[in-house]
Formats: C-alpha cells, sequence, structure tokens
C-alpha cells in the first residue's frame, strides 16, 4: 500500500519575529503556503508534530489563520493528525488547548495518550474523549 503525507512541525503561527509584524504574516504565509502544497499534491493526510503555535495564548487572528490553513484541508477531505509542542500545551489552570480545541472543532485529530500508573497507554484515539495514541487512516489500511 501508499499513502503520501506531509510533515510540519515547529510552524510557530503568531510569531513576531524581532518585533516586526510582517514576520508574524510570513510564520502564516508559510504554512498556508505548505497547506496548498499538500492539496496540489493530493496528499493522504498530514502530521503536525509539534508547536504550531509560538505561544500558549494566542490571538484571534492567530487562530483564524490557523483556521484558514485547516478548513481547506478539511473540505478536501485530508485528515490532519497533531501532536502538542511545548508552546501549544494549555497551562495548567487553563485545562483545553487552542490543538484540543481545533480538535473538538473538527480541524484536526490531536494524538494524546491516555496513561496507567505514569505510562502511555497505546489505544487507538477515540473521538468522544478525544484520547488515544495513534489513529487509523485510509479506511484502516494505515496507523498513524
Amino acid at each position: 500500500m501508499r499513502a503520501s503525507f506531509i510533515h510540519i512541525a515547529d510552524t510557530h503561527l503568531g510569531y513576531e519575529q524581532y518585533g516586526v509584524r510582517e514576520r508574524f504574516n510570513d510564520f502564516s504565509r508559510a504554512f498556508w503556503d505548505i497547506v496548498d502544497d499538500a492539496l496540489n499534491r493530493r496528499v493522504d493526510f498530514m502530521v503536525i508534530a509539534g508547536d504550531l503555535f509560538n505561544k500558549r495564548a494566542i490571538d484571534a487572528l492567530t487562530l483564524i489563520h490557523a483556521i484558514e490553513g485547516l478548513k481547506k484541508l478539511k473540505e478536501r477531505g485530508i485528515p490532519v493528525v497533531a501532536i502538542e509542542g511545548n508552546h501549544d500545551r494549555s497551562y495548567y489552570r487553563d485545562g483545553i488547548s487552542w490543538l484540543q480545541f481545533l480538535c473538538h472543532q473538527q480541524y484536526l485529530t490531536l494524538l494524546a495518550p491516555r496513561m496507567r500508573d505514569g505510562a502511555p497507554l497505546l489505544t487507538t484515539w477515540e473521538p468522544h474523549s478525544m484520547l488515544g495514541s495513534h489513529v487509523d487512516l485510509l479506511d484502516g489500511r494505515l496507523r498513524v
């Protein structure tokens, strides 16, 4: 079986490098270019391996930019599988991260293993709990 995918990490949406607002736009444009490449290549799925966002507390425009890219993939039926990076995780008191929000809105599948006695359990991702260490794609023929 053949499958094609695009793997990205450290997109750091929302980063205003050197305090220059144009750098904020550059990071979003780079993300959108990768999304467009995924669409043009007709990949089977996309993997986001952490740090979609530059910081935990993002502004509305950063969230809009993320959704603009993810929405295109969703509309074309291209699944997105993600994990949280250290910049994506919610603050302990907040309880929910922006990636969890995007998962809840069905823009991506956020892998987060269930834990037992401090060890991760290898379980299939479940939509109702949004927990699991892996997801099966392509009609169950591929495990990510």
